[in-house]
């Protein structure tokens, strides 16, 4: 029996950008530089620099670092980003042009849910 990859890489990038934002957004809020961010996390900063600008993912491990920079927690970061997930399927047309959207709005809640087992929310 095969498996399904079960992140497309449409699906992927949405998550990537959703996570970011809010990472970005709860750094600005405390107003934190990066610099503060990584340094507290104990990160390196290009790792840090990459997750805050969505072009990778963050592990577990880094998540938890990240949020507890933050004063926060990696789930209070996942449920903003699913959140966010969530408005941009159901505001679609509104909140993303078609193009980001790829017509598959179900994977972005979908990737949110996936993402939230791999850290034990579900």
């Amino acid at each position: 029996m095969a498996t399904e990859d079960p992140l497309n890489a449409a699906a992927r990038d949405r998550l990537n950008a959703a996570v970011a934002r809010v990472i970005r957004d709860r750094r600005r809020k405390r107003e934190m530089t990066r610099e503060q961010v990584y340094t507290k996390a104990e990160l390196a900063r290009a790792t840090y620099d990459r997750i805050e600008k969505g072009e990778t993912l963050p592990d577990v491990g880094r998540l938890e670092s990240i949020a507890w920079a933050l004063d926060t927690t990696a789930v209070g970061i996942i449920n903003e980003a699913k959140r966010s997930l969530d408005e941009t399927a159901l505001f679609g047309s509104l909140a993303a042009p078609p193009e980001v959207l790829d017509g598959n709005e179900e994977s972005s809640g979908r990737a949110a849910r996936i993402y939230g087992r791999m850290i034990g929310l579900e």
